[in-house]
C-alpha cells in the first residue's frame, strides 16, 4: 500500500540515514508497535 503521511524532518532524516530500506524500517516500527499495542486483527 502507499501512503502519505506527516513526519518530523529529524525522524526521516535519522531513517534516511540509515540507507537503503530506511521505508521498510519505519514500516517495521509500526508493525511493532501496532502489535505491541494490540492494534492488528488476529494478534
Amino acid at each position: 500500500m502507499t501512503l502519505n503521511m506527516r513526519c518530523d524532518r529529524d525522524v526521516v532524516e535519522a531513517f534516511k540515514a540509515t540507507g537503503d530500506g530506511w521505508q521498510t524500517r519505519i514500516n517495521d516500527v509500526l508493525r511493532a508497535y501496532a502489535g505491541s499495542h494490540r492494534m492488528l486483527p488476529g494478534r
